[in-house]
């Protein structure tokens, strides 16, 4: 029995992704779970990001709701399907949302991509776009030097009769500790650029 007793004492540390109370960035919440068999890794993980921060600092990034319906394994791919409350929030938050979950399922070891459905279908964007298979180079920046940490990038903004979108063109600092997405999000809420 003493042995027994030890063996339920088993734990894994694993990282969860939760929103600073900003809501500009996410952040690394470390959590120690009860270990669980080869396999159930990542149920546990998204069974944790369900739960929502411990840490009072940290936001929830999956609207209150979400069920995990199927998890399906392939090799390094993973295929969560998440029932429809996943999209329950706005267009920037489902940023947040994707990335804590990539981050968190892929920090796990043998995950390397991760592909998300919401009711069986596959997650798109507000514009009907499919996200598609995800991976940690999707969301984290090569942390060598790349030479230049100036981008351009190209953003819509409506006219001033709200009739119709004008492109602006617009250099932005890359930071590397921020996603594209997060950046582009951070441009397009300052607005445009008055001339």
């Amino acid at each position: 029995a003493g042995c027994q007793k030890q063996q339920d004492q088993a734990k894994m540390e694993i990282n969860l992704y939760f929103v600073n109370q900003e809501g500009t960035k996410l952040v690394a919440e470390p959590r120690e779970i009860p270990a669980v068999e080869e396999g159930k890794a990542v149920e546990a993980v998204l069974n944790e990001l369900l739960k929502g921060p411990a840490k009072p600092e940290n936001k929830r990034v999956i609207p209150e709701g979400t069920t995990v319906k199927k998890i399906t394994m392939d090799g390094g791919l993973v295929i969560v399907d998440f029932s429809s409350q996943f999209l329950n929030d706005t267009e920037a938050d489902r940023i947040f949302s994707r990335l804590s979950v990539v981050s968190a399922l892929t920090d796990l070891e043998g995950v390397e991509r991760v592909s998300i459905k919401v009711e069986g279908e596959d997650l798109t964007t507000e514009s009907g776009k499919v996200i598609g298979v995800l991976s940690k180079q999707d969301i984290v920046y090569d942390t060598e030097p790349s030479g230049s940490d100036k981008q351009y990038i190209k953003l819509y903004f409506a006219d001033e009769n709200a009739e119709k979108l004008v492109a602006e063109a617009r250099e932005i600092t890359v930071n590397p500790k921020e996603t594209m997405e997060m950046r582009i999000v951070k441009e397009l809420i300052n607005g445009p650029n008055s001339s």
